[in-house]
């Protein structure tokens, strides 16, 4: 969908020729097509494929869906780095405080409700 510009005097709006709605001004006509280019821009990267990353990768804490290498089984996992920055990884079972091989997507967010 394209807007309509149309430009028109302050004293039209001043003398209520054009009723609220009905015209968008030439600078608000821009400011809300670059909004909606940049809800496309975000619908497309929502609707992508996740991106998988290797450990290495992993920069920022939270819930990550995880799986070893040559697994085909992906299971959730919570990532942290510890004060001397190491990542810290568990799974709900197992504590590792090393960088564990395997793929990483995320840091998932949390649902709202």
């Amino acid at each position: 969908m394209k807007l309509q510009r149309y430009d028109f005097r302050a004293t039209d709006v001043a003398l209520g020729e054009c009723e609220d709605g009905d015209f968008v001004r030439y600078e608000d006509c821009a400011a809300l097509e670059a909004e909606i280019e940049r809800l496309r821009a975000e619908i497309e990267r929502l609707k992508a494929p996740p991106k998988v990353l290797s450990a290495n990768e992993v920069t920022e804490p939270g819930g990550y869906w995880f799986r070893v290498l040559g697994d085909h089984q992906w299971i959730l996992a919570q990532v942290f780095f510890d004060e001397e920055g190491t990542l810290c990884f568990s799974d709900g079972e197992d504590f590792m405080r090393r960088i564990p091989s395997g793929q990483f997507i995320g840091p998932l967010t949390p649902p709202e409700v």
